[in-house]
């Protein structure tokens, strides 16, 4: 994490958010988040990825098919939405909501 070579931490969560129950990944967001103040700021990326199960979210009333997503930090007050598409005709789907509530 603090070697000048690694630009981010990548946080994979479940629907427990169990990382963030664990003594070592609680150290390791941490020393992450302590990483991106010491380089000043948008010199280090911390990114959430979580898993959405099928029939979570629905678009135009059709349950979105199970998928990887992913909430990238694109530097400071910056941050986008990624959801791996498998055809547009999936539904586009988003970050899990229960996973978020609980980040």
């Amino acid at each position: 994490i603090q070697d000048r070579r690694c630009l981010g931490t990548v946080v994979v969560l479940d629907g427990d958010v169990t990382p963030f129950t664990r003594v070592w990944c609680v150290l390791e967001a941490e020393v992450s988040l302590n990483e991106d103040r010491r380089r000043g700021g948008g010199g280090y990326f911390y990114d959430l990825a979580a898993w959405l199960p099928e029939g979570e979210q629905a678009y135009g009333g059709t349950p979105v098919p199970e998928r990887a997503t992913a909430l990238l930090d694109l530097g400071p007050g910056k941050a986008a939405r990624e959801v791996v598409e498998d055809n547009e005709a999936d539904g586009l789907g988003c970050f899990p909501l229960a996973v978020a509530r609980k980040v």
